[in-house]
Parts: C-alpha cells; sequence; structure tokens
C-alpha cells in the first residue's frame, strides 16, 4: 500500500483529519524535500510556526526557487492582480466564492477546480485550430 500525506497539512481536525495517523505510520518514509509550490518568504512563516504545533514530525523541506510575498491585513480590492502571477488558496471551495466573483468581474482568466461560467476545458476547445 501507498499512503501519501503530510501530517503538517491535517488542518482538517475539527472534521477528524489527525496528525497522528501520518506520525505514527510504518513503513518506507519517501520525503519529499523540495517544494514546487512554497516560495521562500512563505516557507519562513512555516518554519516560524513548527516550533509551536505540538504533534508533527520533525522533518527537512526547502521552498521552491522563488522569492514569493506575504500580504497582511489587505482586502482583495487592495491587491494588483493585473500584476505577476498570483497563487490564491482558501480552506475551502466555498471560501473562494468571493474570490472568484472579483476575478470575474476583472474579466481575469484563473483555474480552479470549480470554475462554472467559463471552464479552461471549454476555453482550450475554443482555440483548437487557432494556432
Amino acid at each position: 500500500s501507498y499512503i501519501a500525506g503530510d501530517d503538517d497539512q491535517t488542518i482538517y481536525t475539527f472534521q477528524g483529519a489527525d496528525p497522528k495517523i501520518f506520525i505514527n505510520l510504518k513503513g518506507k518514509f519517501d520525503p519529499q524535500i523540495k517544494s514546487r509550490r512554497v516560495p521562500r518568504k512563505i516557507h519562513n512563516l512555516a518554519e516560524s510556526i513548527f516550533p509551536y504545533m505540538s504533534e508533527r514530525l520533525d522533518k527537512q523541506w526547502e521552498a521552491r526557487d522563488a522569492e514569493g510575498n506575504i500580504y497582511e491585513d489587505m482586502s482583495l480590492e487592495d491587491l494588483n492582480l493585473f500584476k505577476g502571477n498570483w497563487m490564491i488558496l482558501a480552506r475551502t471551495n466555498k471560501m473562494l466564492d468571493q474570490i472568484k466573483e472579483h476575478l470575474y468581474s476583472l474579466n481575469l482568466r484563473f483555474s480552479a477546480k470549480t470554475q462554472e461560467i467559463l471552464p479552461t476545458e471549454m476555453v482550450n476547445a475554443y482555440r483548437v485550430g487557432t494556432d
């Protein structure tokens, strides 16, 4: 059996997720050290939180090769989403509804698991034969 997971990402303890499931697993551990999505600034912030976590495996992991930014105490409307590339994360898909509506109002294309108005697959279908 293969089991994939990360005890640091069991944020849904209120719904039954338990970091001890990963901590107590027996078998061969395959550490994925290099992150593909977490830039250095976010990595440093995460590292500063770990000492306050009572249940976690001590593990080495590295940020991806990008600086990244941390924006605190800002509203969505304060962000210049027209500049650069953005990754917006939320705990649940429901929390993304307001963000998606804002992106639609700005006529910005984005990729999301639940994108009802114009899914990426449909846009790609329209592009067939236009290159």
